[in-house]
């Protein structure tokens, strides 16, 4: 791996910048030398030889040029960002980083976690387990890649990857099998989200607000932390500043069932009226079907006076 793994995006640009055809690697080198991002100052040489490990660019004598998989990773940055997006993560992940070839690395890492039944997870301890080992630069390009988690008492797999995680450092599950589960919770994501978006800007339509069922937007696809997916209105607004901030939660099942973060849970907490939780149940991803969504307002002061039901699935205990 390589130590900033959104680099990859500069080289990305680079070689897209110059053509199809490709050009010689000293002038993407050149290319990528000419804009400083972050105070950063990469090695783009071993960026660029990243880049053809995971089949990103062919490397022909000193001639460069986008792959196949390159250009699919590229159109997945329509705004051409510097970070990865979202759907460049799930791209890399599955197409790029579970290969044979990083497939040992990536079982030493997984094997170190243990699981926690009662939250459904994998975690490391920074206190009662030995430091995690592995490769520093894949170490942490798993952290920007959302593969691993950074808590306050250590490291864990969230509860969507565990399960393929665990299964695939103990070598129960294939590649192929691990790629598809990963496709498919961030399909159903996208899908819930998709939902969500359709049936938002149909309620302020339906209310004669045009305008602002134009402007609602879906944040989540810019920015994964901000503790909510959708920006949009109530109603009509005078000013056109958004004043409802919508978390949504997918499932394939019909019952209201969803995990909350640390960070959805404090935002929820902060905006307090104008927060909605949406939850869209019964998700066919094969006929594109759902349950209308369950909306909850304000579902902080929900939990916080038991009308919805929460369990703790940790503690944290200190002297």
């Amino acid at each position: 791996m390589i130590q900033f793994i959104d680099e990859v995006n500069r080289v990305l640009w680079a070689c897209d910048k110059i053509g199809p055809d490709g050009a010689d690697i000293e002038s993407v080198l050149q290319l990528c030398s000419s804009v400083v991002l972050r105070a950063r100052l990469p090695k783009h040489a071993e960026t660029i030889e990243f880049c053809k490990k995971t089949g990103l660019v062919e490397l022909r004598g000193n001639w460069i040029k986008l792959t196949p998989l390159g250009k699919k990773l590229w159109a997945a940055n329509p705004d051409q960002r510097y970070e990865l997006t979202k759907d460049q993560k799930q791209i890399f992940v599955s197409e790029c980083l579970l290969t044979e070839e990083f497939k040992p690395s990536l079982q030493g890492v997984f094997a170190q976690f243990v699981p926690d039944y009662s939250a459904g997870v994998l975690r490391r301890s920074k206190v009662d387990d030995p430091p995690l080992t592995g490769d520093s630069s894949l170490l942490a390009g798993l952290k920007d890649l959302g593969l691993i988690l950074e808590t306050e008492t250590g490291f864990a797999i969230g509860k969507q990857h565990a399960k393929s995680m665990m299964r695939f450092a103990s070598n129960e599950t294939s590649l192929s099998d691990l790629k598809d589960t990963l496709a498919l919770q961030e399909q159903i994501g996208e899908f819930a989200e998709g939902v969500a978006l359709s049936f938002e800007r149909g309620r302020l339509e339906s209310g004669g607000f045009k305008t602002e069922a134009e402007l609602v937007q879906r944040v989540s696809e810019i920015n994964t932390a901000a503790g909510f997916d959708l920006r949009s209105f109530d109603g009509k607004s005078e000013n056109l500043v958004h004043d409802r901030f919508i978390e949504v939660k997918g499932s394939t099942k019909a019952k209201l069932n969803f995990f909350i973060s640390r960070n959805e849970l404090a935002t929820a907490k902060k905006l307090g009226k104008t927060y909605w939780l949406y939850f869209i149940g019964s998700i066919d991803l094969a006929n594109r079907t759902s349950r209308t969504p369950v909306l909850l307002q304000n579902p902080y002061e929900l939990f916080s006076v038991g009308k919805l039901k929460t369990e703790c699935v940790l503690y944290q205990v200190s002297e």
